[in-house]
């Protein structure tokens, strides 16, 4: 059984704590979100984020950000979610936080490092699972100083 795993990511990757968040200074938090989707399922999370989009007549070349959002739109959206894990109880739904401030000198060096690991902790059980996975990023190519690419790390990480 082949499967997708769909991330997100809010926050930033860098390690200025000394200033303020978005005053010249980093988040204080990192947090991937997740959902793992069997090949069969990928359609409906599209379909969900394609009707959303429709609904509020938003530019598809515009991410948006949930601090965007209305209170009534993120209840749609959130209503909606429910309603497709819902019907596919194969999906999973997930996130993993880190605080930055404690992350360890040795990661900070590179912070896709970080972002990899966490990806690791959050989704790798539930894929090992599955025959193949793609792993659909938001317009990112995350490669560690080492030069494996977040792919080539949870291949290893996993034993594949």
């Amino acid at each position: 059984m082949d499967s997708h795993i769909y991330l997100d990511e809010s926050g930033d990757l860098g390690w200025t704590f000394d200033k303020p968040y978005r005053g010249g200074g980093s988040s204080r938090f990192l947090t991937i979100g997740f959902l793992i989707c069997e090949d069969s399922e990928s359609k409906y999370p599209k379909r969900l984020v394609k009707d959303v989009y429709s609904k509020y007549n938003w530019k598809v070349s515009k991410e948006k950000k949930a601090t965007d959002l209305s209170d009534s739109q993120k209840d749609y959206i959130a209503g909606q979610t429910i309603r497709m894990l819902s019907a596919h109880p194969n999906m999973h739904l997930g996130a993993i936080t880190v605080n930055k401030e404690q992350v360890p000198n040795h990661i900070r060096s590179d912070g896709n490092k970080l972002y990899n690991y966490m990806i690791n902790l959050g989704t790798l059980q539930i894929v090992k699972a599955h025959t193949s996975t793609l792993l659909v990023r938001d317009n990112r190519s995350i490669k560690v100083e080492s030069g494996n690419s977040c792919i080539d790390y949870l291949q290893t990480i996993a034993g594949m």
